[in-house]
């Protein structure tokens, strides 16, 4: 006999399905990643991209940090996300608020990697 003012026992996994696996949050980091450098290529290929040694060292970084970020194996356990964000750390601590135009959107998209890369801890 079912007591319909009781919801059914749904068992462990039920809570359990609710925390993203491993492989869900690298598969989050290496989106936001991806998104961080699609921003930083538009600005880079945008008519007021300035050629100078600062924009240069903050493209070729961006780019090596997903480059890294890609190069890496999706881990098998939440310990295993640490390298994912070692390799995306340099993106994080070089994209700060306060610019114009289009470093603005590279700056929103930082902060969703950052906010998905504090998410595993």
């Amino acid at each position: 006999m079912c007591d319909t003012a009781t919801p059914p026992d749904d068992g462990p996994s039920a809570h359990q399905s609710s925390a993203p696996t491993p492989a869900q949050q690298a598969a989050a980091i290496r989106a936001h990643a991806a998104e961080v450098l699609a921003r930083v290529q538009e600005w880079h290929d945008a008519p007021g991209w300035q050629d100078n040694d600062t924009n240069q060292r903050r493209y070729r970084l961006t780019a090596d940090a997903v480059g890294q970020l890609d190069a890496l194996p999706d881990p098998e356990h939440s310990d295993g996300l640490a390298a994912l964000v070692d390799a995306i750390h340099p993106i994080l601590t070089e994209w700060r608020p306060g610019r114009p135009g289009p470093e603005q959107a590279i700056y929103a998209a930082v902060e969703r990697l950052g906010r998905e890369a504090a998410a595993w801890r």
